[in-house]
């Protein structure tokens, strides 16, 4: 899409691309969350004098897994945004070419 006034051009099936893209990225950060939540390290992994060591690696692995809740959180909005920007692009170019066509019927 062609905006004269500021020179702005709109590639939307670039944009398109990009967010089929984050879907993707979105995709394996979500099967990399099921894996951390079905995963835990048992107190007794590096035997009894390694307990500690266990412990103090769990609130980690917690931290590690709300970190991959807001990754995805974080790219899902970014997919749907993306899906509106397309959206919008897509509308103003139809109602651009409806108008065109019709100044050009009426001449």
């Amino acid at each position: 899409m062609t905006i004269p006034s500021s020179g702005f051009d709109a590639d939307v099936s670039a944009l398109d691309a990009h967010r089929q893209h984050l879907g993707a990225v979105m995709d394996q950060l979500g099967d990399a969350l099921r894996v951390a939540l079905e995963t835990s390290l048992p107190a007794a992994a590096f035997g009894p004098f390694g307990a500690p060591l266990a412990a103090a690696i769990t609130p980690t692995a917690e931290v590690a897994q709300t970190a991959f809740e807001d990754a995805v959180a974080s790219v899902g909005a970014a997919q749907e945004g993306m899906a509106l920007t397309v959206r919008d692009y897509d509308e103003t170019e139809r109602v651009n070419a409806v108008r065109l066509r019709t100044a050009r019927e009426a001449e």
